[in-house]
């Protein structure tokens, strides 16, 4: 015997509660890895709009089986054969609920770019040297991967005096302990040779950690990038302060800093 009408609406809502509370249950590497390095790996749209379908045909089929069968219970229908009913749920909807989760929104982070345009100084200020972000439509490319979290920049030609250097500069308040990033040379970037500083309140060289070695100094590496992380304990400003070697007069330096975090 079917269930009366005045009955389907109250299985439907306790399937629905059921797929909700197993997708929220569904072990992350049971499905999400494979799902996840496969959404992050993604070059276009068409890519991914394919791997949404092929989670959400298995997942269409298995909801709609799963109604089906709750509608056609009859009104002396135990838990157990509820539960019976919607048991393929989860493996059904866990490669839908993974890929969600792998390419929905990144959560909001505080970077130095977020804190708006430092100010510039060393070689003319920002008369001269240049300071870009992919939201102000700079391209941040090294080794052939874009970057989109981050900022670069530029110092142009010609650099000719005994210590050359130009160093930007944000007012980040007293609440931020550490910064973290990668830096490296633009593809765009003709020399190499320049080395990274962080200073502090009152210019003040700050320490810093670079592939496991405490230092106040870093060279760029001429490929590839170098992770840093700079302790920010008291710090009320922050600049990031390049020195290049001097009389180079054809030398155009592209310097891109990426995946800069607060914390």
């Amino acid at each position: 015997m079917a269930i009366p009408s005045k009955f389907s609406w109250l299985h439907r809502g306790r399937a629905l509660w059921l797929v909700g509370a197993t997708a929220l249950l569904i072990p992350g590497l049971l499905w999400g890895g494979d799902l996840l390095a496969s959404a992050q790996s993604s070059t276009s749209g068409a890519t991914l709009a394919q791997q949404y379908l092929a989670a959400l045909g298995p997942a269409g089929t298995a909801i709609s089986t799963a109604e089906a069968k709750l509608k056609a219970l009859p009104i002396t229908a135990s838990v157990g054969q509820v539960q019976s009913v919607v048991s393929p749920l989860p493996k059904a909807v866990g490669p839908l609920e993974a890929l969600i989760k792998s390419t929905g929104p990144s959560p909001t982070v505080t970077s130095l770019q977020s804190l708006g345009k430092p100010s510039i100084l060393g070689q003319d200020g920002a008369n001269r040297n240049g300071y870009t972000t992919p939201a102000s439509g700079g391209h941040l490319v090294v080794d052939g991967i874009e970057y989109q979290d981050g900022f670069q920049m530029f110092v142009p030609p010609p650099c000719t005096g005994a210590e050359n250097h130009v160093q930007y500069t944000w007012q980040i308040g007293t609440k931020y302990t550490s910064l973290t990033a990668q830096v490296g040379y633009d593809l765009t970037n003709s020399c190499t040779g320049m080395v990274v500083r962080f200073l502090g309140n009152d210019g003040e060289r700050l320490p810093f950690t670079s592939n496991g070695r405490i230092t106040e100094t870093l060279t760029i590496p001429a490929k590839g990038l170098a992770s840093v992380s700079v302790d920010l304990t008291k710090q009320a400003q922050l600049s990031v302060q390049i020195l290049f070697p001097p009389v180079r007069p054809s030398c155009a330096d592209y310097i891109d800093v990426v995946n800069d975090q607060l914390s």
